[in-house]
């Protein structure tokens, strides 16, 4: 029971406070742009971060590299990862991601040092079928500069995830940190429904279904949805422009997204930008380089 009450300590501190997400947060630009909604359609490193099964739903190989920024905590984080579903049937991919803050918590002023790494496969069973998953290794520390308190702690965790492709409707589903507890990582069901038209536009809906986060802001019940809905609008095959909306429950806040990214056929560049517009002030900026191949966004 103590041990209980000390990881739920540590997960109130990890999502107690605005900034108010776990240290899994990290999307690709593309991802972020469109407000975390691509469970469903997304390729590359977005599907790696959103749902592994999407590695297979085009045939790929591209390496991509994030940077994120994020001022009310002075929080740097960079992820890098290269995505394989051309040369094999079996797509793979392999990532990093570290991030690094320094915020307040409470009367104490915390350092926060993460690094994540993991190996993610994807399987297409039929056109219209795909599945995925992803094995993840996460180290990070905790330092209370003023008490001089330091936690360190280590994991091991899975994700799994499928996708439906019906036409231009697509159906995705995601069972995030199957085989971990908090405070690293927080168990959650992601479901998603988007629809392609043709080569120009996606639309997409997404809620995010998340176990602990309730149990660490002290709310009854079990489960914190967040939602979101985000677009993605295609220009002469190598402009792209995005944009969406988040709501999360748990935490009473709604944040919007935008984004875009300029493509040739071996290389693209991308920015987004999430914004807090009601129950905080939070920014997240991003920044990310592709390199593919026959590149698609």
């Amino acid at each position: 029971m103590a041990g209980a009450s000390v990881w739920r300590v540590i997960l109130v501190m990890l999502v107690g406070a605005s900034p108010a997400l776990a240290i899994d947060e990290m999307l690709s630009t593309r991802g972020l742009g469109t407000a975390e909604s691509l469970r469903a359609q997304g390729t590359g490193a977005t599907a790696l971060f959103l749902n592994p099964a999407g590695m297979s739903l085009i045939k790929q190989y591209v390496m991509e590299g994030n940077y994120q920024y994020r001022p009310e905590d002075s929080a740097h984080m960079a992820a890098g990862s290269i995505v394989d579903s051309l040369t094999t049937n079996v797509a793979a991919a392999l990532y990093v991601h570290y991030l690094t803050s320094t915020r307040e918590v409470g009367s104490e002023e915390q350092d926060r040092d993460a690094i994540e790494g993991g190996l993610g496969l994807s399987y297409a069973i039929s056109r219209s079928f795909l599945l995925g998953l992803k094995g993840k290794y996460l180290n990070a520390d905790w330092e209370e500069i003023t008490g001089g308190s330091k936690v360190d702690t280590s994991d091991f965790s899975l994700d799994v995830g499928g996708m439906l492709r019906f036409g231009g409707l697509g159906l995705g589903v995601t069972g995030n940190n199957l085989s971990s507890s908090p405070p690293e990582w927080r168990k959650s069901l992601g479901l998603a429904a988007g629809y392609t038209f043709g080569t120009t536009l996606l639309v997409e809906f997404d809620a995010l279904l998340d176990f602990d986060k309730n149990e660490a802001l002290g709310k009854r019940d079990t489960v914190a949805p967040r939602y979101s809905g985000g677009a993605e609008l295609f220009l002469a095959s190598e402009y792209a422009l995005r944009g969406g909306a988040i709501h999360d429950r748990a935490e009473d806040a709604t944040w919007v997204a935008f984004g875009g990214g300029i493509f040739n056929q071996q290389s693209g560049i991308e920015i987004g930008v999430r914004q807090q517009i009601d129950g905080g002030d939070e920014t997240l900026v991003s920044v990310g380089l592709k390199i593919s191949p026959g590149l698609a966004p």
